[in-house]
């Protein structure tokens, strides 16, 4: 949609693809005229780089407010989900915020629920349950990382 060599839009592309409001307001967007090469950049941090803490609070932060009701709610979940899946890192540390997210990891409050151990007291401070949210943020040894 950017011509590269005179650094403009390509107005019958623009044109082509999008309604004719959105095609202005398209192309009233000025170009720089330095050609700088794309890169992600995750606002939730302050160094703009993912990390798996920081899409846990997201995701948290978009539940709670989804709670609250409302037909876009579940849209919008489903696009942080779909946006989630689409990054670009290990599938291994997609997956494990997605299991963090539904309260699916093996926490002794989950192997408790499920008659697996006999209590769920966290094995590392012995102050509280061993919940996701106390193994990734609250326990005294979570904060130290």
């Amino acid at each position: 949609m950017i011509d590269i060599t005179t650094t403009t839009w390509k107005k019958s592309i623009v044109d082509s693809l999008f309604l004719p409001h959105e095609a202005e307001a398209i192309k009233g967007i000025p170009l720089s005229s330095r050609l700088l090469v794309d890169k992600l950049i995750w606002t939730e941090t302050q160094n703009s780089i993912f990390s798996v803490r920081s899409a846990y609070k997201l995701a948290m932060k978009i539940v709670v407010s989804g709670s609250r009701g409302g037909s876009s709610d579940s849209s919008s979940l489903r696009r942080f989900w779909k946006w989630i899946w689409s990054l670009p890192i290990p599938h291994k540390v997609r997956h494990f915020g997605w299991r963090a997210c539904r309260e699916v990891l093996p926490t002794k409050t989950n192997l408790m629920r499920r008659k697996v151990v006999p209590d769920d007291t966290c094995k590392i401070c012995k102050e509280a349950a061993e919940s996701t949210g106390h193994v990734l943020w609250s326990c005294s040894n979570a904060k130290e990382a």
